[in-house]
């Protein structure tokens, strides 16, 4: 992601793929859905760019399906990533929870393999 390579990320992507971001007016969050392989690929691209080097990412369990979670640097969670696949296992939905308030249940960056 953070070598700027949008189509290669888009390939895991299904083509009406959506992304969806949650910071419940307390943190900085995309304000409205995102659909589309291209412009979903491109607006993550630019967000890993953006904070590549100040963030830690743990894969886990989100919701039952696959994800992860940002950590900043003391360990802290920023954020979640989970991820709704299709029938053919392309990425269909990002949910992006960014809420303080709903991160609290979220173990810390040194707890063993999470299911958040």
């Amino acid at each position: 992601l953070v070598q700027g390579d949008a189509s290669m990320l888009a390939g895991l992507l299904a083509e009406d793929c959506t992304l969806v971001s949650d910071g419940g007016g307390k943190v900085p969050a995309i304000a409205r859905p995102i659909a589309g392989r291209d412009l979903v690929a491109k607006v993550l691209v630019k967000y890993a760019q953006i904070g590549f080097g100040q963030y830690e990412l743990k894969m886990g369990r989100i919701n039952g399906g696959p994800g992860l979670v940002i950590y900043d640097l003391e360990g802290r969670p920023l954020q979640t990533v989970a991820l709704e696949c299709d029938g053919d296992g392309s990425i269909a939905h990002i949910y992006v929870q960014r809420n303080p308030d709903k991160l609290g249940q979220i173990p810390s960056r040194d707890a063993g393999v999470f299911d958040a």
